[in-house]
């Protein structure tokens, strides 16, 4: 079973002792990088209350409550902010010029409380405005507030307009740039990173931000002796009086070549052996920033350090001067910061999800000195179970050991062996039990780009749960798979991205030679994004398609208690829930079966449904989310959250219609064939480890009369 499968899942987890456990990310291959797919499938959730009353308490939560004598006397004596007027901008937008500043005219949801006036923050905005203009090219912007009656005060409404001034003067356009000499082939890349451009607007700070990158272009060819000059040249423009051309030459000297004399190491107790494997630099050739970045990725990815920098330092040289063309001699010192080798991992969290949940852990980085990476961890979850009683509803023992680095192929092999008891599994029909041993191998394509291979043999035992009528079924079963997983990540940060995506896609192949009772193939894709808007808040969007087909024998032999279409329980979609489809139960929505058809087969829609869900064989979800900082309890760690999701699972392609895909389309109640929509709100904490989400939910196509869900788990949805 590949758990890169996009399902609903998560629970609200806190340590409560022991170092903080290190992130999801590193598999027993030991690479750093987001894991495809979420955490183990979940279950039903526990809170479900009435829609209206909890939406209520949500949005009154959001919006700010304004107290009768607020307006008078304001925080702190401050008067509030009525209305910002801008005057002589031409270029750009009143819009496009306030959501610069600080200071803020009230909107319509104010989510911070009434902005308030602060003459520093005006003095602030205005020069920021300033510094906006000159980017654009006008050099001779004059920005002003300050004057006299420029802020009006009302004493009736205990706030003041702000009227703000702008001269935008001459602009300058780019008319040419030249690089001397001639850089060669690396030029070409090296003018389309530039910042500045011919035919736009100049920007004076574009030149230092050129020198970087100029800099950087030299070291990558191997030149850290480098330097970087420039001039610039004013061509008025005759016809037109409202602007200036400008010529600018980059003056280069490229400095002679590096030659690598040696390496050091500094801050380590590691053993230097095992930092020497991660360095693919060769004493006594060339020196290029490339190949120093790839032994810093290395580093850091072998798991035993927390930072990693460096620097170079000149060789002493006795020959006199270096003649012309001769290499530089530089030596390569490394700088350190370890982690802890051995850290224990304790907690207890909460969940909507999993119910109470206990974890716990014990890792070690270098087992013996050798370099090897071992890992175990243990998970369980206690909730209600069908019947109401208290009581285990799974629980999870893994061990995960990193045996061997290939520096050369940039690869890291591991072996994974786990255990996973699931008492109710995704269907509700069984309890599942599943033995695991997995090989896997991690390569770093690039800096962002992490491509996996997995090797896994399931040992499957499921039970029956005892209120299913089923005449019969199979009570054990394996499925050997291989897997490849290609995972690409620019997001900015790992909790809380503000800019950046994450993608991944898998193909997974199950039985044919491999053996094994199952036979199926599996495509997974997922693209999630996030961008800064130019005021407040990100909108964070993503998308996941999935598809599993069988073939050979798992289409032409049936085997008891497996679905009709030869795919296994455990090995298809569900969708609605926290991570999925919000507004919903956890994995509530698509194909259910009758448990009294010993074939299981899916069940019909129509005005009642049965209570077990079948999974789907093809799946699509699409998220959008709007998320805003809160300034709650005086603490900034808060934020908002308005999202809009979509999705469901089906049978096979043909229940897939556009008469059923849209929102507002009529049709049966209970057709799970149909596109679900839910929309709501939701509060962010943001501590150091992690992001602690509660939303509500309001499902747009409602199956029961249950009204809107609360989700309750950790981290951001997507």
């Amino acid at each position: 079973m590949d758990n890169t499968r996009l399902m609903s899942g998560g629970a609200l987890s806190t340590t409560l002792a022991g170092p903080a456990a290190a992130p999801a990310a590193v598999d027993a291959a030991g690479v750093y990088a987001r894991p495809p797919g979420l955490s183990k499938p979940a279950r039903r959730p526990a809170l479900r209350l009435r829609a209206g009353a909890l939406l209520a308490l949500v949005l009154g939560c959001l919006l700010p409550v304004r107290a009768a004598g607020q307006d008078a006397g304001g925080e702190e004596g401050r008067p509030a902010i009525g209305h910002i007027t801008l005057e002589g901008n031409r270029t750009f937008s009143d819009g496009e010029l306030k959501a610069l500043m600080r200071t803020r005219e009230p909107r319509l949801l104010q989510f911070t409380g009434h902005p308030r006036y602060v003459r520093d923050w005006l003095r602030s905005d205005l020069a920021t405005l300033e510094a906006f203009y000159h980017r654009a090219g006008f050099y001779e912007v004059s920005v002003s507030s300050l004057r006299e009656g420029d802020i009006v005060y009302d004493p009736e409404q205990g706030s003041v307009d702000i009227s703000i001034h702008v001269d935008e003067g001459k602009r300058r356009y780019l008319r040419a740039l030249s690089i001397t000499p001639y850089l060669g082939e690396a030029e070409r890349g090296l003018r389309r990173r530039l910042a500045a451009q011919p035919g736009q607007p100049f920007d004076p700070e574009a030149p230092a931000m050129d020198h970087f990158r100029i800099l950087r272009a030299l070291q990558e060819q191997g030149h850290f002796a480098g330097r970087v000059e420039h001039a610039i040249t004013v061509v008025p423009t005759a016809s037109h009086a409202s602007r200036d051309s400008v010529d600018l030459e980059y003056r280069v000297d490229q400095g002679p070549p590096a030659l690598l004399a040696g390496q050091r190491l500094e801050g380590n107790t590691l053993d230097d052996a095992l930092i020497q494997r991660e360095l693919t630099l060769k004493v006594g050739g060339p020196l290029k920033l490339d190949a120093i970045l790839t032994s810093k990725q290395n580093l850091l990815d072998s798991g035993y350090f927390r930072a990693v920098d460096y620097r170079l330092e000149p060789v002493d040289s006795t020959a006199g001067p270096r003649r012309e063309g001769e290499e530089e001699a530089l030596r390569l010192v490394w700088i350190f910061r370890e982690r802890k080798m051995a850290t224990v991992e304790t907690g207890v969290g909460l969940g909507s999800v999993d119910g109470l949940r206990l974890l716990g852990g014990w890792t070690h980085r270098n087992l013996l000195d050798l370099g090897q990476r071992v890992s175990l961890q243990a998970n369980f979850s206690l909730k209600d179970d069908r019947d109401g009683r208290f009581g285990f509803s799974y629980e999870r023992e893994s061990l995960d050991w990193r045996f061997l680095d290939i520096v050369r192929l940039r690869a890291r092999l591991g072996l994974t062996l786990f255990r996973e008891k699931d008492y109710e599994s995704e269907s509700g029909a069984f309890s599942l039990e599943t033995r695991a041993i997995r090989l896997s191998a991690a390569r770093r394509v690039d800096p962002v780009t992490v491509m996996r291979l997995r090797q896994q043999f399931d040992f499957l035992y499921q039970r029956r749960i005892v209120d299913l009528p089923l005449a019969e079924y199979q009570p054990t079963y394996n499925t050997r798979s291989i897997s490849l997983i290609l995972d690409r990540d620019t997001r900015d940060h790992f909790f809380n991205p503000s800019r950046g995506g994450h993608s991944w896609s898998s193909y997974e192949l199950a039985g044919g030679v491999q053996g094994g009772d199952h036979s199926f193939q599996r495509l997974q894709l997922n693209l999630t994004r996030h961008r800064r808007l130019s005021g407040e808040g990100i909108v964070a969007s993503r998308i996941f398609l999935g598809g599993v087909w069988p073939y050979g024998k798992s289409r032409t032999e049936q085997l008891a208690g497996v679905p009709a279409d030869g795919v296994p329980f455990q090995e298809r979609f569900y969708c609605g829930g926290g991570a999925t489809v919000r507004g919903y139960d956890e994995n509530s929505l698509g194909p259910r079966i009758n448990p009294e058809d010993s074939d299981l087969t899916p069940e019909v829609p129509g005005q009642s449904l049965p209570d077990y869900i079948l999974g789907g064989r093809y799946m699509l979800v699409a998220n959008l989310e709007w998320r805003f900082p809160l300034s709650l309890f005086g603490r900034s760690s808060f934020g908002g959250v308005l999202f809009f999701d979509g999705g469901g699972d089906w049978e096979s392609l043909e229940d897939i219609a556009i008469a059923r895909a849209l929102p507002w389309q009529a049709g049966e109640r209970n057709d799970t064939r149909r596109v679900f929509y839910g929309l709501g709100a939701g509060l962010r904490y943001l501590t150091p480890i992690t992001v602690i989400r509660v939303d509500f939910g309001l499902p747009l196509q409602n199956l029961t009369d249950k009204g809107g869900r609360w989700h309750l788990s950790l981290g951001h949805t997507f």
